[in-house]
């Protein structure tokens, strides 16, 4: 996987990301679309990172649709359709092999599509950072 990522503090975005978050509540939604949309994709990219995507059912659930919600202007700064709706298929397809797999002791995502799935959440990171960025920037 890249090394120039959000999880090592070396995204591209990375400092417009850290401003960012004096805004965003340490616990519950935020009041602005542009920062929820920053707190969803971070949640998700905690998830992916630290536990192997085993928490997007059912509590991530709501951030992806928050986010799938939002895609027309999320894809605008960086993220293209064609990925936001490839990140989509993937996220659905580990939901539903977490529902089906719980417990068979499974690391998540499936290798296959492990360094797709980081470079497409690394792309939607930046285009939410942006769209939060314009604002408060």
């Amino acid at each position: 996987m890249n090394e120039n990522t959000y999880w090592n503090n070396r995204g591209r975005y990375t400092k417009e990301h850290d401003f960012l978050w004096q805004f965003i509540p340490f616990a519950g939604a935020c009041e602005n679309r542009r920062l929820e949309a920053v707190r969803c994709a971070a949640a998700l990219y905690y998830d992916f990172y630290n536990n192997g995507c085993c928490n997007y059912v059912p509590n991530y659930v709501r951030h992806w649709e928050y986010l799938y919600a939002h895609q027309e202007i999320i894809v605008e700064r960086g993220i293209t359709l064609d990925g936001f709706q490839r990140l989509n298929k993937l996220i659905k397809e580990t939901q539903y092999v977490l529902i089906l797999d719980a417990d068979d002791g499974r690391r998540f995502p499936p290798n296959d599509c492990k360094d797709e799935m980081a470079a497409l959440l690394e792309q939607l990171a930046d285009s939410v950072i942006l769209w939060a960025y314009e604002l408060y920037g």
